[in-house]
Formats: structure tokens, sequence, C-alpha cells
């Protein structure tokens, strides 16, 4: 699988499957910021923008890792934890 994008749909995404993904989501970005100090989940994005969603934005406010309201804070601090994680995979093969 290495350099293809993994792709998940699903017809009709309930608030169920959102939470259990969201739940595995935030379990990998504790592993990977334990590990090699970024969010691992930085590299999930929605189909439809390219760009991370609510659940991630939440996230990283909630950690308060990115409190700016400006819009192009937060892009530059996704931007920064895409790269890391990039770097940190690139060094660790798993």
């Amino acid at each position: 699988m290495r350099g293809t994008p993994l792709q998940l749909g699903m017809p009709e995404w309930t608030d169920l499957h959102r939470a259990i993904i969201g739940d595995f989501l935030g379990r990998i970005s504790a592993e990977s910021y334990k590990r090699g100090q970024f969010l691992a989940s930085a590299l999930v994005v929605s189909k439809a923008t390219g760009e991370p969603g609510y659940g991630f934005r939440a996230f990283v406010k909630d950690l308060e890792l990115c409190t700016s309201s400006r819009n192009e804070d937060f892009i530059a601090f996704w931007s920064d934890q895409v790269n890391k994680a990039h770097e940190w995979y690139a060094l660790h093969d798993l």
C-alpha cells in the first residue's frame, strides 16, 4: 500500500460510525504523539474538501495545540502535523 492513499467510504455514515472512527483516530494520535510528537490523524482528510474534518479541529482545540480561530493558523498547524507524520513514517518502516 505504500504510496497509495487509503480511501474509506460508506454510503451513509451514522453518528455511531463517526464516533467509532473518531475514537480510533484519537487513539492513533495519542500513540503517534507519544512516539513522534505528531498527530497521525492529521493524515485523514475529507474526500470532498481534502482537509481534516470537524473532529480533528475539535480534537486539536480541546488539546490546546492550536487555539486560534483563524483558519489560516489551523491550516498551518495541520500542514505541520502532516509534514511531521511523513517525516516520521519515512524514518520508521512500519
